[in-house]
């Protein structure tokens, strides 16, 4: 909020942020692969610094901005779609499901609400171009990523899947008995799905945080952010609120099904942008 005083700060605040996830994604196609047992090559591709999910959603977010610059007719557009192209193909690569059907999300949202821009067309082109990149790609993914990324849109479920819904379940089982919450950590102490395996959490922002810090804390949260997408919803009429509510959206969708609360501090840096767009500077 201290960096945005005008609409026209927007763009610029949002492009920098896509710009650290273009390093990002740069970091994690060079070098930056999980090796795995006995050295074999790397399963899953990951950033220095940052793990799977973080680079998953880098790279979501680079190619939803990429997508909604393409449509915004900017400049460049040559460039763009191949930032759009690279940001996909590593988001596949990373093995990262909830980011790439974020992206999907956010942009079929916009597109069939008429918010998406005027350049529909370039976007089409740069999609069909998108498609052929990564039809050449797929001998170059990380085979633990490729294989991860086929079996969950072939509908078959693997542990990872299967810890999200235990975790829900017994945070669903627990949360009525805790009107004031198990306390921070409490998920871990009291649910214990892995057997004392450090930082476990359930993969869900709300059920996190009800669970965690009591059915005030989880109102209020779900209040915050409810407000926080009508207030982007309404501002995406324009270039630098539609970026906003794309960030918004991305975030939110990614924080149901994966990360902690500590994972997802880009959700409320975007919320609180979204709660200033009305009183915005022209």
């Amino acid at each position: 909020m201290l960096l945005v005083e005008s609409e026209r700060d927007l763009p610029l605040l949002i492009h920098a942020l896509a710009g650290f996830c273009l390093a990002i994604t740069l970091g994690g196609l060079l070098g930056g692969g999980q090796p795995g047992a006995g050295g074999q090559a790397a399963q899953r591709l990951q950033a220095f610094g940052a793990g799977t999910i973080s680079l998953g959603r880098a790279t979501g977010l680079l190619f939803t901005c990429a997508a909604l610059a393409l449509a915004a007719g900017g400049p460049l557009p040559v460039l763009t779609s191949g930032v759009m192209a690279l940001a996909g193909i590593t988001a596949l690569f990373s093995g990262s499901r909830g980011p790439i059907l974020a992206a999907l999300a956010v942009l079929a949202l916009l597109l069939g609400a008429g918010r998406i821009g005027r350049a529909r067309g370039r976007l089409l082109l740069a999609a069909a171009l998108f498609l052929a990149a990564l039809g050449g790609s797929l001998s170059l993914a990380p085979p633990g990523s490729l294989n991860r990324v086929a079996a969950f849109f072939r509908g078959e479920y693997g542990e990872s899947e299967t810890y999200r819904v235990n975790a829900l379940r017994e945070c669903w089982r627990l949360v009525g008995d805790a009107p004031w919450g198990l306390g921070w950590g409490g998920f871990a102490t009291f649910i214990d799905p892995e057997r004392g395996v450090g930082r476990q959490y359930p993969h869900n922002l709300l059920a996190e945080v009800t669970l965690e810090s009591g059915w005030v804390c989880g109102a209020v949260t779900l209040a915050v952010l409810g407000t926080a997408v009508a207030a982007g919803w309404s501002g995406a009429v324009r270039p630098g609120g539609r970026l906003v509510f794309a960030g918004l959206l991305f975030y939110l969708i990614n924080s149901m099904v994966s990360g902690d609360l500590n994972d997802n501090r880009p959700l409320f840096m975007f919320a609180g942008t979204a709660l200033t767009l009305r009183g915005l500077r022209p």
